[in-house]
């Protein structure tokens, strides 16, 4: 099982780890720390909390607060024909901190899946 979990830290739940109030960024620091034998800390962590944070509010205001709500919507918006690329597509639409795009001499570009 999850060590933050055996803490009783619903580290898996987007209402608890979006909030600022309920799950601060020092919490979310000793959830990810590095094991006691590591000497290296987790790279661009703060980063990570951000995305974590921005990912589960989206989860909250538009998906029902769950992974199974994001499921779902893609399921009804795709319908029985939808593909694992459909997939992609949709997370990266949705979740800003998944699009892989960057400027290449003035111009936007995506990398391809």
């Amino acid at each position: 099982m999850c060590p933050a979990l055996e803490r009783g830290i619903p580290i898996t739940d987007p209402k608890f780890y979006s909030s600022l109030d309920q799950c601060p960024d020092i919490l979310l620091q000793s959830v990810f720390a590095s094991h006691a034998k590591s000497e290296e800390m987790m790279p661009i962590l703060k980063e990570r909390i951000v995305i974590l944070r921005q990912v589960g509010s989206l989860l909250c205001e538009k998906f029902g607060g769950s992974y199974q709500g994001l499921l779902k919507y893609f399921e009804e918006t795709y319908g029985p024909q939808r593909t694992a690329l459909d997939f992609i597509g949709m997370i990266t639409e949705e979740f800003d901190s998944f699009k892989d795009e960057n400027m290449f001499e003035g111009q936007k570009g995506t990398h391809p899946i």
